[in-house]
């Protein structure tokens, strides 16, 4: 008796490390020590099985919140770029990707210094030592891959994570945008040349 009982605690023992959690080994309805090592045996299954629904629930929970950003990353209406601390691309939305002429993959591992036509890489560097809590808001020129020039309105943060420095970038293509200024204020001259003859 005592050896069929083993046995079938074994048994329970292999039906759960080949994953099936639910596997008990029963009331063996023995009040000797057997008994009390079955009912703990089950009472460590039953917990391990709890552990388990909760990890699921929270990796669920997880990959849904992952899912969300990247929905919200790759769908944002402005050009987005995360650099690591030597400037190389570590992530660009599709919109980025397309405002510089390139598939976001070949962005990975870039310099910033690919795109960027105004500031040197000098100036940028002392941009980034001065980002506040608030960020820093400039415009810049890019270059596209075909090497047309497009303005660009910029935000920069700057965020520590994991003992690592990240650089986010917002870029808003504003070419159409300086070019009706450029055009209302060469009206607005004109008009006042005009007044004052």
């Amino acid at each position: 008796e005592l050896t069929q009982r083993l046995v079938e605690m074994a048994r329970t023992m292999d039906v759960v490390r080949d994953g099936d959690r639910s596997a008990r080994v029963g009331d063996l309805h023995r009040q000797d020590e057997l008994g009390r090592l079955a009912r703990h045996f089950d009472g460590l299954l039953g917990t391990i099985e709890a552990q388990d629904a909760r990890q699921r629930e929270v990796q669920q929970s997880l990959a849904d919140e992952a899912s969300r950003r990247r929905a919200l990353f790759e769908h944002e209406r402005d050009g987005v770029v995360i650099l690591d601390e030597n400037g190389r691309v570590l992530e660009a939305n599709p919109k980025f990707a397309a405002m510089v002429g390139y598939a976001p993959d070949e962005l990975k591992g870039t310099h910033f210094m690919r795109w960027e036509a105004r500031h040197t890489i000098e100036q940028l560097r002392q941009m980034r030592r001065d980002v506040g809590p608030e960020g820093l808001f400039f415009e810049t020129e890019h270059r596209r891959r075909d090497g047309s020039l497009y303005t660009a309105e910029v935000s920069m943060s700057v965020a520590h994570w994991g003992g690592r420095d990240f650089v986010f970038l917002l870029f808003r293509d504003i070419t159409e945008r300086k070019q009706v200024e450029a055009e209302l204020d060469h009206y607005r001259r004109s008009l006042e040349q005009q007044v004052a003859e």
